[in-house]
């Protein structure tokens, strides 16, 4: 019984996840014409958990069904036993009311004991799972000192390899970000760009190396303290179904209008906004599907902006947004009335060549770092990719 009922729960889970994957991705769905293929899938899943199911039901059936005849038997028995005892003389007939009133008072709990044990399969399934998740390793976010985030960030020899992997995704990295300074970080797909992200926000922690925050070793600050003062703008956007003031106020709910405003002036979403009919009370859907990909980029933006946070990541999050706005943007961020350290992760080179330094990555090392000019004179690679993006830009 326990592996048929933890057969029927996994196949539910699989139909489960299916269903999911096709709502959240309908439209990758239609734009590729998968629909016959989709039905197909599904319908193949719901048959697997039909099947199973059936066969539990069966299983169970079966059990209860033979439970309950060998138990009416035994009744049966007991009766025309006992009805022969009293005919010969051998029982009385008070005795023998008795004994089968004892014979059913004890048969009928033990079926129901019978019925318990066959579904202790199912209990003992549904508390695995549900240990998996009670015993999973919390994270602790208070650990450490909380720590007035300036912005000086120095990498010294950081090496990083995931858990389920033993390739380093970083290697021997060697780098500083000046307080109040915008860096930008570049290099191909893979080359570990993110994952420098990730260990600054302390989603991951280094194989190797230090990383310190204003002299002070990353490990040693509290991630609610570093996350709090540190915002992070990454590449897909999460937005909620609600208003886009909500969305933007998420984190933040003592803003000003004129704070609100301000802010969208500077990430270019005001004169969009002011096309919609409910202006700041607009519902954006499930995850922002009412805009496009570089509106909620900028939103996203928005948000992070309003915290004013000492630190801002984007997370290659410029890349949706077209040169004009991509412009706009950076102007804007040059601008602000507080002291602010900006890390931009990005394969642009127009995101990246009028910051004040730029880490360029190959394979997961730090292969040069300078400013724009002066890797265009001394790293090959830089030099290619620039020559690459502008080719394509005048076509």
């Amino acid at each position: 019984m326990q592996k048929a009922f933890k057969a029927s729960d996994e196949a539910e889970s699989e139909l489960t996840t299916t269903i999911q994957e096709n709502i959240q991705g309908v439209r990758v769905v239609k734009a590729f014409h998968q629909e016959n293929n989709e039905i197909h899938k599904f319908e193949t899943k719901n048959a697997t958990y039909r099947d199973l199911t059936y066969k539990l039901i069966h299983q169970l059936g079966m059990y209860w069904g033979l439970s309950d005849f060998f138990i009416l038997l035994q009744i049966v028995m007991v009766v025309v036993v006992g009805v022969n005892y009293v005919l010969r003389g051998q029982l009385s007939v008070g005795e023998y009311t008795v004994f089968v009133s004892y014979v059913s008072m004890v048969l009928w709990p033990i079926r129901n004991v019978g019925r318990i044990l066959s579904d202790m399969g199912k209990v003992d399934v549904a508390l695995t799972r549900c240990a998996q998740l009670l015993t999973y390793d919390i994270e602790d976010i208070t650990q450490g000192i909380d720590h007035t985030i300036i912005g000086d960030v120095v990498f010294d020899h950081v090496s990083l390899i995931y858990p389920d992997d033993h390739k380093k995704v970083l290697d021997d990295v060697s780098f500083t970000i000046p307080a109040h300074s915008t860096v930008a970080i570049m290099g191909a797909t893979g080359s570990g760009k993110s994952s420098i992200v990730s260990l600054m926000a302390r989603l991951v922690e280094p194989s190797e190396g230090v990383i310190t925050m204003d002299g002070i070793s990353l490990n040693s600050i509290t991630k609610q303290s570093l996350r709090s003062q540190c915002s992070i703008v990454l590449q897909e956007p999460t937005l909620f179904s609600d208003t886009i003031r909500n969305n933007l106020c998420v984190a933040s709910r003592d803003v000003s209008e004129e704070e609100i405003e301000h802010i969208l002036h500077q990430t270019s979403l005001y004169n969009m906004i002011q096309n919609f009919e409910a202006k700041l009370e607009t519902i954006v859907g499930e995850n922002g599907v009412t805009l496009s990909g570089g509106q909620k980029q900028r939103l996203a933006m928005a948000r992070a902006l309003i915290l004013r946070s000492p630190m801002i990541i984007f997370d290659d999050s410029l890349s949706a947004l077209d040169a004009k706005t991509d412009a706009h943007v950076r102007s804007a961020l040059d601008q602000v009335d507080y002291p602010l350290t900006t890390l931009i992760i990005t394969h642009r080179v127009a995101s990246a060549k009028h910051a004040d330094k730029i880490i360029f990555l190959k394979d997961g090392r730090v292969l040069a770092q300078g400013t724009h000019e002066s890797l265009l004179n001394t790293c090959e690679d830089y030099a290619h990719v620039v020559n690459l993006q502008e080719e394509v830009h005048h076509g």
